[in-house]
């Protein structure tokens, strides 16, 4: 019941909001009525209550009826046909509809403008104004082949009586797009409802212009309200208006030119201005409020700013929901160097000159900050900036010095398009014109898409239809600054020609250079780059070019990036044409970590016609990689042409700095797979062919050297002991260092330190090495007999050498045992050691060259042993004792076997090593009791 009872309330108030058509169903006996809290249900019981039944209805359903009209009505946003009406009720009683004083830009000077709280941009000494407007006003479509340039000086179109330009200023327009959030979807029709017109979609380009102007007087631009000073604005509503007036007088305008800030009183030419503007405001407040045509009404809100309609539902109730950007006008006239179509009556040519022409939806992607490409707080869209940065989409892109002053602006570096991943210039969804770059000295930087709306023209222009992207080349008044000027395209995006006989990238005049390594698609007997008379470059790094390529007259150049990867996927298909004979062909390698060999095909052309020629392309090998050079082939059906690759096969042979290894390198770069073929690549790019030299093991002798050092440093505290101790025997006399020596220590330990430093510099192929040893000796020993010392000893060392690479280095840890004796009896002795070592080392090679930068790792041990035997005869003449000695020192070092870690193909695997030495010594000993011996001798030493 409770279910039946709420459906046919749901039904009544559909019928009552929709149809308004009340429809009782006799058979229900209840409804339900929604109060705050709950719903209550309240039931007929009988028919007979009819009465009751009656009042119940009315008391009900005609309030809803009245509510659900008033939501009905109320719901409707403001329209632009609603505006029309708001428009003229707010001029009538404007009191408040004024807008804030601070809200309304006040014009002045470049000289006096200070804080500049209004964002006033400046040409020259001339403020840049811009308006909302349409392509064809300014391309040359209603005045045939008489097309709008930047720079130039600019004339007003029409009588002198009209307000023909409606301009806005400073950073107006650039705070209404960023505060409207608008986009290239938006932007056009957000404009046109910000700026009081109707939303059709049709203002495709934002004209901006410089326009002379004052501090204190100014006759060419002006404020459309009754007093048209731009300098000032009142916030009195009774000056404003349909009904605005003026003391004294009461007049429906300033008095006088002077007061109207239009110029001195008397001055003819001011006379003439204000008389001008005045027939304008009346004539234009006509046709906005009351014109028959509707469609030739605005809703102008004589207050000084536009109106921005469709911001709330109609009628709008206050200020915040109407006001858009300060507004100003130029007069039909005003600029034209004929000074009977002047509102002055005098020539006004260079008071308005053109500073920029934007396809709409490219505005928002000008945003500047007068130098450069900017987000800054303080940043604008446009005032003739000539860069873009598009990151979305973009219909039509206009660029050069025909459309923007600061392409004339050379600050040493080219101007900028640059078209993002996410940049989509032209689409069936968003059609446009493409890119047109009327001068040179700009690098378009493609990442995004590009093309353009079949049979299109680019801004009228004969001939620039189904061209994605064109450089026009004009010559414009650049100050080159020793730089050539040149059209670059830099595309790793996808650039496609529009019909179905379209160009993807044409060039009119200039140099130009295009480097390549996404998609380039010509359509048709169109091209996929067509260039004219200058000096081209096509670069094609990787990508595809898909349609024919013709670089028309000058010295041009190919230069081909080979990618051993995609070698059969050809760089240049479905050619009808491409002009190579007569060209500099040049030829870059890519590393792709898979080597060139002998023979290697890369597939260049995949042509729709055969390709012909007469004579071998001339082809400039890549420098960078001597040993591989090219030549041309085609396939039979001459449809295909590839580059074949051959290798010098003696090039490390001549040039490793060993010509065995070079000889097995050599052998290696046409067989070598998987990280071999990687490094021999790395190799062929380092640019030095002695690299191969890291190839091999460490070859200083440094370890070799540090394992004897440390040996024989150890040996030399044994002496050492043995000495001190025969020096007790020869003369009482203590001995000063660690070990002391006494008559009444016949039987010791003793300990001693020792250390040393090793260098050797560049000899042969090595580049030289530098080593640190030190370590301890503890040892113990008595006399056997009076003349016989006898002992043991051990020792511990470290030890580290490295090469002019410091993360090339050996580590080693030594640790070592000896037995030793001497004999000493009268004036001779013998001393004789037997030793033994065994070594642990921890190495590191480093190798880097080209993109190689590993290090090679191992861990192996090693043992030697030694033996030693020394013989003197001392003389002892006035109290010195001097004593001639002899040595012998024969040492053996075993080195294990090893194999490296962590270098990949450049791992090596090291036999075992063995190393002899032998070494003897001639000397001379030389003693005194108060100080120590000094032994200097002469060492031969044979290793072997």
């Amino acid at each position: 019941m409770t279910d039946v009872c709420t459906s046919n309330f749901m039904v009544i108030i559909f019928l009552t909001c929709k149809t308004n058509f009340l429809y009782f169903p006799p058979q229900k006996k209840c409804i339900m009525f929604p109060t705050r809290q709950n719903r209550s249900r309240s039931c007929l019981f009988s028919w007979r209550h009819s009465e009751m039944k009656k009042h119940l209805w009315i008391f009900v359903l005609v309030p809803l009826i009245i509510l659900c009209s008033a939501v009905t009505g109320s719901s409707q946003m403001e329209t632009y046909s609603d505006s029309l009406v708001n428009a003229k009720t707010n001029a009538d009683a404007p009191t408040n509809w004024i807008a804030a004083y601070d809200d309304i830009v006040k014009i002045s000077t470049a000289g006096s403008v200070g804080a500049n709280p209004y964002g006033l941009k400046y040409y020259g000494d001339q403020l840049i104004v811009r308006t909302a407007s349409t392509e064809r006003a300014y391309n040359g479509y209603y005045w045939p082949n008489v097309p709008t340039t930047a720079g130039s000086p600019y004339a007003v179109r029409d009588g002198t009586t009209i307000m023909r330009s409606w301009v806005t200023t400073g950073n107006e327009i650039t705070s209404f797009i960023d505060g409207q959030k608008l986009n290239a979807n938006t932007i056009v029709r957000g404009l046109e409802k910000g700026t009081g017109m109707n939303s059709t979609g049709t203002h495709d380009a934002i004209f901006e212009m410089a326009v002379t102007v004052g501090d204190h007087y100014n006759p060419h631009l002006l404020r459309p309200t009754r007093n048209p000073d731009p300098t000032k604005y009142s916030t009195n509503p009774g000056e404003y208006g349909t009904n605005g007036k003026f003391s004294p007088g009461n007049t429906p305008f300033p008095a006088s030119p002077e007061e109207a800030g239009i110029g001195k009183n008397g001055d003819p030419a001011a006379e003439a201005v204000y008389a001008n503007y005045k027939a304008a405001y009346n004539a234009w407040a006509i046709q906005s409020h009351s014109d028959p045509d509707v469609n030739n009404r605005f809703p102008w809100t004589e207050l000084g700013y536009t109106y921005h309609w469709g911001q709330a539902q109609n009628v709008p109730s206050k200020l915040s929901e109407v006001q858009g950007l300060s507004e100003f006008i130029l007069l039909g006239g005003t600029g034209n160097s004929d000074s009977t179509k002047t509102p002055s009556g005098t020539n006004e040519e260079g008071k308005v000159v053109v500073v920029g022409i934007y396809a709409t939806q490219s505005y928002i992607y000008t945003k500047n900050d007068g130098t450069q490409l900017s987000n800054a707080a303080d940043a604008q869209y446009g005032n003739g900036f000539a860069s873009f940065n598009v990151t979305g989409p973009c219909n039509t892109l206009w660029a050069g010095a025909a459309f923007q002053v600061g392409a004339r602006r050379d600050a040493g570096s080219p101007h900028t398009i640059t078209i993002g991943p996410e940049g989509l210039v032209s689409t069936a969804e968003n059609p446009g014109q493409g890119i047109l770059v009327s001068s040179q000295d700009y690098t378009v930087t493609n990442a995004g898409s590009i093309t353009a709306n079949p049979d299109t023209k680019k801004f009228n222009i004969a001939g620039t239809e189904n061209i994605a992207l064109l450089f026009k080349g004009d010559a414009a008044p650049y100050s080159s600054q020793n730089r050539v000027l040149k059209n670059t395209l830099i595309n790793s995006g996808t650039i496609t020609a529009p019909g179905a006989n379209g160009t993807a990238v044409e060039s009119w005049a200039g140099d130009t250079e295009i480097i390549n390594s996404g998609m380039i698609t010509g359509t048709g007997t169109g091209y996929a780059i067509k260039t004219g008379a200058g000096n081209d470059t096509v670069t094609i790094n990787g990508g595809r070019i898909d349609g024919s390529i013709d670089l028309g007259t000058g010295a041009n150049r190919f230069n081909f990036t080979l990618n051993k990867n995609t070698a059969t996927s050809a760089l240049i298909v479905n050619a009808n044409t491409v002009t190579l004979e007569g060209s500099t062909l040049a030829v870059n390698i890519a590393r792709t970590g898979n080597i060139i060999r002998n023979n290697d095909l890369f597939l260049i052309v995949d042509a729709a016609k055969p390709i012909l020629y007469n004579t071998k392309l001339s082809i400039l090998n890549d420098s960078a990689l001597p040993m591989i050079t090219f030549s041309d082939l085609r396939s039979a059906d001459n449809l295909k042409l590839y580059f074949a690759a051959a290798r010098d096969n003696t090039f490390y042979t001549l040039r490793a700095g060993n010509a065995s290894l070079g000889f097995v390198l050599d052998n290696l770069a046409n067989t070598a797979t998987g990280d071999m073929a990687t490094v021999i690549e790395d190799l062929d790019f380092s640019g030095n062919p002695l690299s191969a030299g890291q190839m091999e093991p460490t070859v200083n002798n440094g370890l070799v050297q540090t394992s004897f050092g440390t040996v024989g440093q150890y040996n030399n505290t044994v002496l050492n002991r043995i000495g001190q101790v025969q020096a007790c025997r020869t003369v009482d006399v203590s001995m000063t260092g660690v070990s002391t020596c006494h008559e009444t220590f016949k039987n010791a330990a003793w300990a001693q330190g020792f250390g040393s430093y090793l260098h050797q510099g560049t000899t042969g192929t090595s580049d030289g090495y530098i080593a640190n040893i030190w370590g301890v000796s503890l040892g113990y020993d008595r006399f056997l007999y009076e003349n016989v010392i006898a002992g043991f000893s051990f020792g511990s060392a470290r030890n580290n050498m490295t090469t002019h690479d410091v993360n090339t280095r050996t580590d080693a840890d030594s640790y070592q045992g000896s037995l030793y004796g001497s004999l000493a009896r009268d004036a001779y002795y013998i001393d004789a050691i037997l030793s033994f070592a065994y070594n642990r080392y921890d190495s590191a090679r480093h190798i880097v060259f080209g993109g190689i930068n590993r290090t090679a790792k191992s861990n192996y041990g090693g043992y030697q042993y030694s033996g030693y035997l020394e013989a003197g005869y001392t003389f002892k003449i006035k109290g010195i004792l001097l004593t001639p000695l002899m040595s012998l020192q024969m040492m053996h070092l075993n080195v294990e076997d090893y194999t490296e870690t962590e270098a990949g193909a450049l791992n090596l695997k090291v036999d075992r090593q063995s190393y002899n030495l032998f070494q003897t010594g001639l000397g001379v000993k030389v003693s005194y009791p108060i100080m120590r011996f000094l032994r200097p001798s002469w060492l031969d030493q044979l290793t072997v």
